[in-house]
């Protein structure tokens, strides 16, 4: 004999707008100094790595509870929760989660895509997404922190 089990009204609704896993270039502003760097996010991480200035190579990595720290053979992970807020990983994986958590209703359509603002602990943020929800812009005003996505 078997037993078919019909379960109604148990599934979690998703929002369709999240920012997912994807690899990027971005140029990076914190007040009056600029880079570029490879952005990685995979929905439970992020990782950047500098490509200009001396700084080539650094690589700076988040995943809500360690800060990663990489440069040649020099390797640094630390769990805590005194990171600086202006930390590039640290910033934006705090804005992409603060944005998936977000209800769609509290996300704005905007030319070519939508617009989404939060806070986190560095500040108020904007995020400009295309529509596809990729990242387009990260602006926390407040900290003169920004991000400019190059997506080709």
């Amino acid at each position: 004999m078997s037993l078919a089990f019909v379960l109604c009204g148990c599934a979690v609704q998703v929002s369709e707008k999240a920012i997912s896993s994807f690899s990027v270039n971005a140029g990076v502003t914190f007040k009056n100094f600029k880079y570029e760097c490879a952005v990685v996010y995979n929905g439970s991480s992020v990782m950047l790595s500098a490509q200009s200035t001396s700084a080539a190579g650094l690589v700076l990595a988040y995943d809500g509870k360690t800060v990663g720290i990489a440069y040649d053979d020099i390797s640094l992970a630390q769990i805590n929760k005194n990171f600086a807020p202006s930390n590039p990983a640290v910033a934006l994986y705090e804005a992409f989660a603060c944005v998936n958590a977000m209800p769609e209703s509290e996300i704005s359509t905007i030319k070519n895509g939508y617009r989404a603002e939060g806070e986190t602990s560095l500040g108020a943020f904007t995020l400009e997404t295309d529509s596809d929800f990729n990242p387009v812009s990260l602006v926390f005003e407040s900290s003169g922190l920004s991000f400019e996505f190059y997506w080709e």
